[in-house]
C-alpha cells in the first residue's frame, strides 16, 4: 500500500478514536466524542461528551461553507497543531489503556520512531486553556507546532502559560 495512503487511513483511525459521531443541523453542529475525545475538552461538554457549536451557512466556491457564528475576531486555527494535539492525546490514550504497550510498540504501530513518539505525547500534557486556545484559533501567534516540538515542555501549567506567552 502506498505510504499516503497508509497515512490517511491512519489518520481516519486516529478520528474515529476520538469522534462518535457529527450531526450539521441548520444552526449548529454537534460532535458526540468517545471517552478518548472528552479527556481533551473540558465542563459539561466533557461530562456528556457532546460539543455544539453555533454556525451559520456562508457562500463560497462551489457551494457553502459553514462558518462557526459569534466570533468577532477571525480565529487563527494552526491545523498542524490541531492535529498534534489531536494525535498526542490518542497517543496518550492508547499507552495508559493498553497495559504493555510501550513508546516503541506506539511507533511500530503508527510506522514512526520512538523518539518522535515522545516528543509527540508531550503535547497531550499541555495546559488545558493553553490546549483550548490551539483548538479555538486564538493562541499567541508565536506558537506553532515546531516552537512546541523544539521546547521544553514544563510539567507545571502556570509555567507553561508564562513560558509559552499565556500571562
Amino acid at each position: 500500500m502506498e505510504w499516503a495512503a497508509r497515512d490517511g487511513i491512519r489518520k481516519r483511525e486516529q478520528i474515529e478514536r476520538l469522534v462518535e459521531r457529527t450531526t450539521i443541523l441548520a444552526d449548529t453542529v454537534e460532535i458526540k466524542l468517545t471517552e478518548a475525545g472528552s479527556n481533551l475538552i473540558a465542563g459539561d461538554a466533557a461530562k456528556s461528551g457532546l460539543v455544539r457549536i453555533a454556525i451559520t451557512m456562508k457562500a463560497a466556491l462551489g457551494g457553502r461553507q459553514i462558518v462557526q457564528r459569534g466570533s468577532a475576531e477571525v480565529a487563527r486555527v494552526d491545523r498542524s497543531l490541531v492535529k498534534a494535539i489531536a494525535r498526542a492525546y490518542d497517543l496518550r490514550h492508547r499507552l495508559e489503556c493498553n497495559g504493555g504497550i510501550g513508546l516503541h510498540d506506539l511507533a511500530r504501530e503508527d510506522g514512526c520512531t520512538r523518539p518522535y513518539i515522545s516528543s509527540m505525547i508531550r503535547l497531550a500534557y499541555l495546559a488545558p486553556e493553553i490546549t483550548r486556545t490551539i483548538l479555538d484559533g486564538t493562541q499567541p501567534a508565536h506558537l506553532t507546532l515546531a516552537d512546541l516540538m523544539q521546547r521544553d515542555i514544563p510539567a507545571d501549567w502556570a509555567e507553561q502559560r508564562r513560558a509559552f506567552g499565556f500571562l
